[in-house]
């Protein structure tokens, strides 16, 4: 949510109410106010929307509003997996997998490192030197 210079207006708690019914924890940006202005929006938003002030760092208010519609959802029932119903078996007695460790030294992939040791370097041929001019020439002078 944004408070921009206008302030706050009927339609910017509108739309307040809605994010608190949507999300119960809101944070709103007030930019362009003093700090005085900044803690009558969070006290008039509290009494206004019936909301909990939380937070009120910079431009930065938090509010939060319990939402009921929420708490009557009931929790989804949890399925019974394979794992489940083979853990539930009694008398047999599987291994207990552990997980993959990831910090620890991987093995060398591929082949052995190269020998460190250097050979001598092969003689190169030798350059041709340019003529007068400047430019290479392949012809023999006269």
């Amino acid at each position: 949510m944004l408070i921009g210079n206008a302030g706050l207006s009927e339609a910017v708690l509108k739309e307040i109410d809605s994010a608190l019914k949507a999300h119960e924890l809101i944070k709103i940006k007030a930019s362009g106010a003093e700090r005085e202005d900044r803690d009558a929006w969070m006290v008039q938003i509290c009494n206004t929307l019936s909301a909990q002030p939380v937070q009120h760092i910079g431009k930065i208010l938090v509010v939060f509003r319990p939402n009921p519609e929420k708490d009557e959802k009931p929790a989804p029932a949890k399925r019974s997996t394979k794992k489940a119903i083979k853990k539930a078996t009694p008398g047999k007695k599987t291994p207990v997998r552990q997980p993959p460790n990831k910090f620890a030294p991987k093995p060398a992939a591929g082949r052995a490192p190269r020998p460190t040791t250097r050979k001598a370097a092969k003689p190169t041929k030798p350059v041709k030197k340019a003529g007068p001019s400047g430019r290479k020439s392949s012809r023999t002078p006269l």
